[in-house]
């Protein structure tokens, strides 16, 4: 139970983390907020 506990808690840093970076990523890749929509996916 409670390694269920901590990998829970992991899980929604992790989603944080991975919501920040697509969002984040594609605006300071190239400047432009179209780079997220352009189908271009994790480049590094």
């Amino acid at each position: 139970m409670k390694s269920c506990r901590i990998s829970r808690r992991v899980l929604a840093s992790l989603v944080r983390i991975v919501m920040v970076v697509w969002l984040l990523g594609p605006i300071s890749d190239d400047g432009s907020y179209h780079a997220k929509t352009g189908g271009r996916r994790m480049s590094r």
